[in-house]
Parts: C-alpha cells; structure tokens; sequence
C-alpha cells in the first residue's frame, strides 16, 4: 500500500508541475504580446508583474536574508581578518 501512495503521490507532483508550466509559458508569451503596446517611460512589463503566481518566490528583506544565512557569519569575520 505504501508504494501505491508514493507512486500516486509523485504522480500528482508531475501533474502540478506541469500545469504551473503551461502557465509560466502562457505569462510570458502574454508578456511578449504586450511589450510592444506599452508607453515610453513605463516601468517594464515582466511576466511576473502581468501575471503574479502564488508559486512565484516572494522578495526577502535584509533581515531575513541574514537570519537564513546566519551559520555563514563565522566564514565572513575570517575573511574580513584575513584582509
């Protein structure tokens, strides 16, 4: 029984993914299609700000950032002694 549900279980992985896919590909052709329509000055029309996706990664802060490579502090302050 377990094997039945990892196979279903990758199964349904390969369908989302390909379903976000279809729909990357479909953001970035609307992109294409509208560059040309848009207005000197505009800020630039990417696929992610036509269409944003809940899958798409959101940006960090500097905190954050730091609090997630916290454990590379040590690697910094040697190569700050090292100089």
């Amino acid at each position: 029984m377990r094997v039945f549900e990892l196979a279903l279980k990758g199964f349904n992985d390969l369908e989302i993914e390909r379903a976000k896919r279809e729909w990357e590909q479909t953001r970035f052709l609307g992109s294409w299609i509208l560059a040309p329509y848009r207005k000197k000055g505009d800020t630039p029309l990417t696929p992610q700000r036509l269409l944003p996706f809940e899958w798409d990664p959101k940006p960090e802060t500097r905190e954050q950032w730091l609090e997630k490579n916290k454990h590379l502090t040590p690697i910094w302050e040697k190569l700050e002694k090292a100089k």
